[in-house]
């Protein structure tokens, strides 16, 4: 940014000449210690940046045992220059590589541990045995080089030199009780650098951005279109990045029944008592004259065509009520 500021005795802006030179072409190099290690949540999904520079810009590769992991996949995820993995299980714990190239020179690559702790809150992480943590996730042959470095670069990982914000979430929600077809938001504030990848979780299942029933926004924020009594449940946010992580939930109830604003009796054409005791709430003329009594009692649902049904005969006895006091205005001036 560049910032141009009158001169303090003369109040006259000074001349300025800026010269650009031409992007020189920069083989690719990435960012960090090498090798690195980063403490994770066991069952909790994660994300492993890789930080690359270079001109033109680096293509991004991550390598898992010699194996090139797929932009997606069951278990992974690749945006970018991030890594996801969606669920940290024991089995994925241990070495990652991150290799960039851009054509120029030879490709380099970055190296990142990934090590986690117990189920039990440990008060010193530096006193964690690793080693029985890792154990099912490397051959037996290989176990104890791995531990070994493992250990010897657990400081380096939280030295001075990292620059991380603890990740915070906070959901705020003015009432947790909704009518049954309510379309519910539910926000998730989320801080926290590196970002933070965010999921969320109904009963502990994670919910799918379907873009229908459920639909996530950029801004984390969930929102749940037409709900029904289904819906009631625990819904929670956990954002985390490669250093801290957190969640916070809610409990919503759906109950009750939900009338459309356009779903109402028109008692001019039938008797919606009689209506819904003899069960006739399905016949195409009576679900739009009885609307409201049958979605009350159950026989109809909050939504569907017979709602249009009901919007159409509304209008259409608004209508008829219009012509008929024109018809008489009419007449007035004609006497």
């Amino acid at each position: 940014m560049l910032n141009i500021r009158p001169h303090p005795l003369t109040r006259t802006l000074s001349p300025l000449t800026l010269r650009l030179d031409p992007v020189g072409q920069r083989p690719a190099a990435v960012i960090g210690e090498d090798p690195t290690s980063v403490i994770v949540r066991l069952g909790y999904p994660t994300i492993v940046p890789c930080y690359a520079i270079g001109y033109p810009q680096p293509i991004i590769t991550w390598w898992r045992q010699n194996e090139m992991i797929q932009v997606r996949s069951e278990n992974y995820e690749l945006n970018k220059n991030m890594l996801t993995i969606k669920r940290v299980e024991p089995e994925r714990l241990g070495a990652y590589t991150c290799q960039a190239y851009n054509g120029l020179g030879r490709a380099v690559s970055w190296t990142v541990t990934l090590q986690a702790l117990p189920s039990e809150k440990v008060a010193d992480p530096n006193a964690i045995d690793y080693g029985t943590i890792l154990s099912s996730a490397f051959p037996s042959e290989s176990a104890s080089p791995v531990v070994t470095q493992t250990t010897t670069t657990t400081t380096e990982a939280t030295s001075p030199h990292v620059y991380a914000v603890p990740v915070k979430v906070n959901i705020t929600l003015e009432t947790q009780v909704f009518g049954v077809g309510s379309d519910i938001s539910i926000p998730c504030d989320v801080d926290g650098y590196p970002i933070p990848q965010v999921f969320w979780y109904k009963d502990g299942q994670v919910i799918e951005n379907d873009g229908v029933h459920y639909r996530i926004t950029e801004s984390n924020r969930l929102h749940i279109n037409q709900a029904n009594a289904t819906d009631s449940g625990e819904y929670r946010c956990v954002a985390s990045n490669s250093y801290t992580s957190d969640e916070n939930a809610v409990t919503i109830r759906v109950e009750g029944i939900f009338i459309h604003p356009s779903c109402r009796d028109l008692p001019l054409f039938a008797n919606c008592k009689l209506i819904v005791e003899g069960r006739y709430c399905q016949h195409h003329y009576y679900s739009q004259f009885c609307c409201e009594s049958c979605t009350r009692a159950g026989q109809l649902p909050s939504y569907g065509p017979h709602i249009k049904r009901a919007v159409e005969a509304e209008a259409a006895a608004a209508d008829k009520k219009r012509r008929s006091r024109r018809s008489l205005v009419s007449r007035l001036f004609d006497l």
